[in-house]
This record gives structure tokens, sequence and C-alpha cells, in this order.
């Protein structure tokens, strides 16, 4: 397993009684609720939503996919914007499609995001965009043409062997009620043939403002959002009261099992359900369940790790709690059968849930538990201080559709603290026990190879198991991972970047240290301690990753996984390694007072590696089964034959088949992990974040410049590897939708390579994008969206990649084809739009200020900077190079980088 250690608190928030005092939130008279909050990151940041209570289920059976199509048509055309003027309008504010514009439609409800830089121009405009939003979308009948075309291409996207199946499990859990036959995106014949009469039909019935919910969260003054809200939004007028149709899920008392072939995906897995009356937060006794439900998750996962651990086993199961459509909570116990006796998963799974019912949880593993989520939610806390306005509007967002109360930060960790101080052990043994008497059962039975699970055979294995226990003897574990005296080395020279305000050290093994100090992510420290290398330098490539999870899931030194996670219990980070075609290392963070458990555990993995036989075979057997699975996927069996035909069958990029893993020897793994990560002279060791460097020194000192050393540094070489040259379309017939997964490859060696090179070619991603967005999704309709990315690698030979993908119907291939190398074309012949121009730079440097000050960022520039050699910017360096592309920059990178005689073309067709 990963070494993750600090249990994150996923799709929970713990919040109390009452309404967070600075958040301010009201009324107005036609209805509209809003919730504004004031918060300083990042800076001259605003972050907007509206929510409106209209989604699919309020759809006739004559409108399915409207309230989908509405959304669509909200960027469109409205009152005070054409369809142009307002995508220019939006592109003036800085916003980029997609980062900083979205919206989405659910069953309940449909949401609208934007995110601008503040000043009193933006905030006129953004408000005026969402009042028109509410009550002035057009629905121009050409607009309305072209928009169809898009929703079409989206469903075909979408409809994939994985949501085919999820919707089978979603319809037999929702039926009965309104959801199993209001799929947000719609019927496609109702979308294909709607009226413009019909779509506003609709969205005069449900675009009313007693329906909609306001959240403004950003570096602003509250008093003047209010102003903004009442003076744009009060004139907004209801037309109707009436009353939504039922949407009552109902129960289904009693077991019911549900079997699905999963031929298509080769999905093999069981999940047994309990269903619960959802009850939003808004009591203490609320929360305390809540938490307790969160324990009982990591509990199992413990037990978990401690029973594959001791049994040598490779199954297990995850406890999860979810709401369905804020009516129920499902409680589901998930498992991947790994090899063919499906009757011995469902044993193993039923045998640890009865173990629970009869002997609870252990006493040891509860404390552990309850000081771990104390550490977590101390650390939550202190890390709120540089919480980011994105992630209070998320949670607020959250908070309103489930109807939890929002509280403070202050307040959240003090009711959580309350709560986990009083909790027992017997508690939670309680609710473990209650959730298993619920009145409401199934059992879900995901099966590619036939089997099907009936209720007496469902029956009959849980009377024949044997429950496990885990309350077993346990040796006794140190404190620490280190239990020996280490007398601290020597730092042989430091030095200090004022432009970049890093401190740089050299230490007597011939490690580097970087220290880059950040205050705006309070208590959290990013770690990465890298080396040139990577697979690169391995005869064979493939074996670096499958060394990387060996070491990973072993442990380091005498301690396995789970012993490790139990030393550090109550510690809040987390590490890996990890290796890529040039480089290894650790990556990891940690709160700043648990650092030192950090570089220790870092200490222990290059002066004790660890990689245990008998976690090889548990790999191998999830790999083989895992290949089993891939190998009947069409996305899988055709990248896999496209990579051999694009690399010419080079054997570094070969796929590994069931032979070649079956063949994969322990001793050549447990070379590779000691060759790679235990020489600390190779290593540069960077630290981003919440620290003094005079408080690092020490820790520098006694763990780093300890290490073992070679005293060479490993580099990384050229392996040769190239893709084809020359035009080629390779072209496989194995979907089984009907749809055309399509990948465009163009490189180019002839390059030049500089931080302005990499600048320009990111500018030429971005309107190229741009220009494919308007010319072939909004103007003919003929795909969903247009993936591109852009590459300019400097090692281990100077080279760019660009590589555009989409899907879309078999009818309209060519056309999109041609439409890509029409825009192409131009672009080398005229250019870019200027608007487009603009939008990039203030889009980007907007979004350049923000990462500035983010650790992520500077983690990957450090990195690069030592592994690749590139030079690290200022932001006002990166300010002014953006700021100086030309449209004459974009048309020469357009002819440099967009290599049409160098293009290579994949098509993934339905099977003929």
């Amino acid at each position: 397993m990963r070494k993750i250690l600090l249990f994150l608190i996923t799709a929970i928030s713990l919040f109390a009684l009452s309404q967070d005092a600075n958040l301010t939130s009201g009324a107005l008279e036609n209805g509209l609720k809003y919730y504004i909050k004031e918060n300083r990151l990042p800076e001259n940041k605003a972050y907007f939503q509206l929510v409106v209570r209209a989604g699919s289920a309020d759809e006739k059976p004559s409108e399915l996919g409207l309230a989908h199509f509405v959304e669509h048509m909200a960027f469109n055309g409205s009152r005070d914007f054409s369809k142009n003027e307002l995508i220019q309008k939006l592109e003036s504010l800085g916003v980029a499609f997609g980062a900083d514009l979205n919206a989405y439609t659910t069953y309940d409800s449909t949401a609208y995001m934007l995110n601008i830089e503040v000043n009193e121009r933006n905030l006129k405009d953004v408000f005026l965009v969402f009042h028109n939003w509410m009550d002035g979308i057009n629905f121009d009948k050409d607009e309305l043409d072209k928009e169809r075309g898009v929703i079409i291409e989206e469903e075909r996207s979408r409809n994939t062997p994985e949501y085919r199946l999820y919707k089978l499990h979603w319809d037999d859990l929702m039926e009965g009620s309104i959801y199993a036959s209001r799929d947000p995106i719609g019927d496609m014949n109702i979308v294909r043939n709607v009226s413009v009469s019909q779509m506003k039909d609709f969205y005069n019935r449900m675009y009313q403002p007693r329906l909609m919910e306001f959240v403004a969260v950003g570096d602003f003054k509250k008093d003047e959002i209010l102003n903004c809200i009442k003076d744009s939004f009060s004139s907004v007028k209801n037309t109707n009261y009436d009353t939504k149709e039922n949407r009552t899920i109902p129960a289904k008392n009693g077991l019911n099992i549900y079997n699905y072939d999963s031929n298509e995906t080769a999905e093999n897995s069981i999940k047994i359900s309990f269903f619960d009356k959802f009850s939003p937060r808004q009591t203490e006794s609320q929360i305390r369940k809540a938490i307790i439900n969160l324990y009982i998750s990591n509990l199992i996962n413990t037990l978990y790790e401690e029973k594959t651990n001791r049994e040598n086993s490779i199954q297990r199961a995850v406890f999860t709690n979810m709401p369905i459509q804020a009516q129920k909570t499902m409680y589901s116990f998930d498992m991947k059968i790994i090899g063919d006796d499906q009757e011995d998963s469902i044993k193993d799974m039923l045998s640890v849930i009865n173990g629970i019912k009869i002997h609870g949880f252990s006493q040891s593993d509860f404390d552990d538990e309850k000081r771990n989520l104390i550490n977590i939610i101390n650390n939550r806390y202190l890390q709120s201080k540089s919480k980011k306005s994105a992630d209070y509007l998320r949670d607020i967002v959250y908070a309103l559709e489930l109807g939890n109360v929002i509280l403070s930060d202050i307040d959240s960790k003090n009711v959580s603290l309350k709560i986990l101080n009083e909790l027992t052990l017997d508690e939670v043994n309680a609710e473990f026990r209650r959730i298993l008497s619920l009145d409401e059962k199934s059992v879900s039975i995901f099966s590619s190879k036939g089997y099907r699970l009936g209720k007496e055979k469902f029956e009959q294995l849980a009377n024949d198991i044997k429950p496990y226990t885990s309350h077993l003897k346990s040796f006794k574990l140190p404190s620490k991972l280190i239990n020996k005296e280490i007398k601290p080395g020597k730092i042989i020279s430091k030095k200090f970047d004022e432009k970049h305000k890093i401190w740089s050290y050299t230490l007597e093994n011939n490690a580097t240290v970087i220290l880059k100090t950040l205050k705006n992510e309070k208590n959290l420290i990013s770690f990465a301690a890298v080396s040139k290398g990577g697979v690169s330098n391995l005869t064979r490539p493939q074996l670096g990753e499958f060394a990387t999870t060996l070491s990973n899931e072993s442990g380091a030194g005498e301690f396995n996984n789970y012993q490790i996670s139990k030393i550090l219990n109550g510690k809040y980070l987390s590490y890996q390694k990890q290796i890529s075609s040039l480089s290894h290392g650790f990556y990891g963070k940690s709160s700043t007072s648990d650092i030192e458990s950090l570089v220790e555990a870092i200490y222990l993995e290059f002066n004790s590696p660890r990689v245990d036989d008998d976690m090889l075979k548990k790999i191998k057997t999830k790999r083989i089964e895992d290949l089993a699975k891939r190998e009947s996927l069409p996305s899988y069996k055709f990248s896999k034959e496209f990579s051999e035909f694009y690399y010419n069958g080079n054997e570094r990029k070969k796929h590994f088949s069931r032979s070649d893993i079956e063949a994969v020897k322990f001793n050549d793994l447990k070379d590779i992990v000691n060759d790679k990560f235990t020489n600390a002279s190779s290593y540069t060791f960077i630290f981003v974040g919440d620290f003094k460097e005079t408080d690092m020194e020490p820790f520098i000192k006694k763990y780093i410049a300890t290490l073992p050393a070679k005293f060479n540094s490993e580099n990384f070489i050229d392996d040769g590897v190239r893709g084809l040259d020359g035009v080629h379309i390779f072209e496989r017939f194995y979907q089984t939708s009907n749809r055309s997964d399509v990948i465009v490859k163009m490189k180019n060696v002839q390059n030049e390579y500089s931080k302005f090179d990499l600048i320009k070619i990111s500018a030429l991603g971005e309107v190229l994008k741009m220009a494919l967005r308007e010319n072939i999704r909004e103007e003919k309709g003929e795909t969903y969206g247009i993936s591109l990315s852009t590459r300019l690698n400097k090692h281990p030979y100077i080279h760019s990649r660009v590589e555009i993908s989409f899907t879309t119907s078999p009818q309209k291939l060519d056309s999109v084809l041609d439409g890509i190398k029409k825009t192409i074309s131009n672009l080398k012949s005229k250019g870019a739009l200027d608007r487009y121009i603009q939008s990039y730079k203030k889009s980007t440097i907007l979004k350049l200020k923000q990462k500035y000050e983010q650790s992520g960022f500077w983690l990957n520039e450090l990195v690069s900077s030592k592994i690749y050699d590139n030079e690290i910017f200022s932001l006002d360096e990166y300010e002014k190079f953006v700021s100086m592309i030309t449209n004459e920059d974009i048309k020469n990178a357009a002819k440099l980088y967009l290599k049409e005689d160098n293009m290579i073309i994949g098509i993934n067709s339905p099977i003929k």
C-alpha cells in the first residue's frame, strides 16, 4: 500500500450547530438566497457560483435533457450579450474556459461558476452576466441547432462501457423514483427535435429566483458584494409558485440481490450495501454520527492492512458512506475480486463484517485512530488559515446541497475535538452493528465470468463463514522509526539566492538541500528528494515502476507498512518513491510540526530499503488480474497497438504481457531499489512551505548529511527511443459504442530550447484550443471537446510534441480532422485572433500570480531546475515574457511545432 499516513477526511465536513459568523447570508424579497464570505487567498480573486434548484428531475417526459440543454445555451447569447459578445466579455475578464468558467447539471440543480480578478469594472460585468443567466438567456434557433450537435457528442463521449454499467446499477437503486428515468444528459431524440418554444417554456418555468442560491467567496468587501447582489438580482421576478413533483426514493426493505454482466468492462467486484434515512448535519448528534462513520471507515482500512500482512492476502474491502439525493445514506463494503473464485471473495468479506459485528474493533486500533483524527483536525485548523477561496466555495455549495449547517473553522475544530474526546469504542461498535441491522440491504455482483448470486446462496455463504478477529496478540512496536543515536553530519556550504529567496546547502556526503519558505500555506511542507537517471539507464525500463511499487508496498527497514503506520500514528505526513523516464526519487508532504518524522522516515529508506518477496507475489497476482481485465477493453487494446506502431515495436516501449509479469525476478527489482534509492550524493532534497530555515538545519545535519553516499552522481542517458516520422494513419475497430476516439500526434526535432520558447509553445497551445473550440465545437457541433497538450523537451534531446485528441461520430470524423488541419493552416498563415492572444495573456498572468504562492508550483520549478537544468523565472520575468507574445510569435510557433509532415493519426472506431 502507498505510505499515506494521514488518513484524509474525505467527503466529510464537520459542521457544528450554528452558521459561521463570518458568512453573510440572507434572501432578497424575490426569494433568491445569498451567501458571502471574505477570504484573502488568493489575493484580488473572487469566486462566484449560481445554483438553480432545477435539474433533470424537474423535466416532463417530453423534456428529457432540457435542463442540461439550457445550461449549454447560457453561453450562446443573452439579453445583453450576443454569443460573441458574451465570449469576448468573459475573455476580457481574464476568464479561461474550463478553469475559470464552468457549469454543470445534476438531477436536482444546475450551477454556473465564474472566477475573476477583482476590480470595479470586472464586478459590474460579472454580475451582469449572472443576471442574464437568471432571466435573460436567448434561445436563437441557429445557435440551438449548433448546440444540439455538441450535446449529442457529449452524450457520445460519456457513453462508455463503464458508464453503461454504472447506469444499470444506479437505475436499480433508484427504482420506483423519478431519478430512474431522468438522466441529466437526457434523451437524444428529444435533444435532436426540441423547439425554441419548448426550451423557453422549461427555462421560464424553472428559472425562478425563489429556486436560486448565489455564493460569493473572495478577496473583496462583503458589503460591496451584497450591494451588487441587491442591485443586480432584485429585479428578477418569480412567474410561478408551482410545487415540484414527488421525487421520493422508495425503500426496498429486505435483502435485494443485483447481478450485472460486466463483460464490456471486465469488472469483477462485490458491493454489500445498507441503506439508512439521510440526516443533514445540523445538530451535534448528527455530527457525532458522521465522525463515528469516519472512524469505522478508517478502522476497517487498518484492519485490512493488518489482515493482508498477517495472512499474506491480496483481498481487501473498503467501507464508504455516501448520501443519495439527500434522501438516503448508503453504507457500502466494496471489494475487487481477484482470481476466479467469486464465492471465496464474498466469504472473505462476510468473514470480516461478521467478525467486527461479533468481536468489535480492537481497543488499541480505536485509541490509535483517535490520536490520528485529533491530529488531523488540529492540522486542518492550522491549515485553514491559508485556505483558498475556491475551497470555501466548494464547501459552502456542498453544505447547501445536503442541508448541512456551515460553521467557522474554529467552531468546526472545537465541536469535532469535543466529540472525539468523548467518543468510546462501545459507541463505534454499536453504530457498526446498527448499520448491519438496517432494514434495507443489497448485494451487487459485477461479473465478467457469468457468475450469478441468489438470495439462498448468499445466505448459505453467510452461514458458512468463520468470523475474522483482529483481537490477536501483536508484538510491541517502538515509538519511533529510528531508535539509535545519530551523530549529526556537516553542512559544507550555504548560500542564499536573493532573487528567488532560496537557501541552498551542500553537505559533507555531497547531497544538496534546497529550502524555499512560503507562508501562504500554513502548517504544510511539500518535499521532494530527486536524482537524475530514472528508467533511461535501465536495460528493461518497465522494471523501474515495478521496483518502486514493490518498495512502496513493502515498508522500510524491519517494518512493513502496517507497522510503520502504527509507529507514525498521529503524524500528518505521507511519502512515496517515484520513477519516470529521466528521474527518480521521493515525493511527500507533512505538517510543519511533523517534518522531523518525515525526514526520519527518509533516513530509514536510504539506509534500509525494504523489498519483500511475498509482497512481490501479491503484486504479480494483482497485475496479472488487472491485465486480463484491461486486455478486453477497447481503449487498452487500441492504445497498446498504437504505441507499438508509433514506436515501431521498440522493446523499451513494450507493454508487459502476462509472461513478462511472471518472469519478473525479485533480485532484479531489489538491485534497482538499492541502486537508485540509496545514494544521497546523487540527490537534491527540496523543502517548500511553512518553516524557518534555522529550524530545518538541525534535521538537515542529523538525517540528510548522514545518509549513505557513493560520492558519484547518476545521470540520465538518451535511450534512443523515437516516434515515427512522416505522415501515417493507424486505425483499428475495437469500439463497442458508435464513436471514434482519435489522437493526432505532431513532433519536431529541429527546435531550439529556452524559457521563452516554452512560453511560446504554451501560448500556441492555448490559442489553438480556443480556435478549435470555436471552429469545431461551437460553430459545427461536431465534438463535445478537444483536448490538446504541448511539450518542449530539453532532454534527453531537444524535441517538441503536440497532441490533439477528441471523440466524435464515425460519420463526422473526416470533417473534424479537416477542421483541425484548416485551423492549423490558418494559424500558420494568419496567426491567431487578437482576442485569443489577449485572453491568453490575461488569464496566464492571473494564474501565474496565484501559482507563485503555491508550494506545488515551487516544488515543480525547483525539481525541473535540478533535473533538467531549467532556468527559474521571477514573477516579473514571467509576466514580461508572456506580455511580449505577438501574433508573429504565434505564426512562427505554428510553423515550427505544428508539423503536418510529421503527423501521426490514431483512430479507434466501432467494430465493423
